[in-house]
């Protein structure tokens, strides 16, 4: 299993996308909006193993005394799959 933080820029995010049925939560455009609203950066978790693949967007944002947190954007999206995800990559 491979897990990879993304920018909204990364033309992996569209091509997983283009694959899926997806909201328009799930948009790097939509994570990019509400990650200037919280003073974040708009970025997407992937994760990937035989043929499936996961993606949650997230805003990674600063939190006081140093250090990061990561929420989803303004709490709608949830994990996206696509490929051939099976009950045992989803439990994963």
């Amino acid at each position: 299993m491979k897990a990879e933080l993304v920018p909204s820029t990364s033309p992996r995010w569209s091509a997983i996308l283009d694959s899926a049925r997806h909201d328009f939560y799930h948009l790097p455009a939509y994570t990019a909006l509400c990650a200037d609203l919280e003073a974040g950066v708009a970025s997407a978790a992937i994760v990937e193993a035989a043929g499936a693949t996961m993606l949650v967007p997230l805003v990674i944002r600063p939190i006081a005394g140093g250090g990061r947190d990561a929420t989803s954007p303004y709490g709608f999206p949830g994990p996206l799959i696509a490929g051939a995800a099976g009950p045992a990559f989803v439990a994963d």
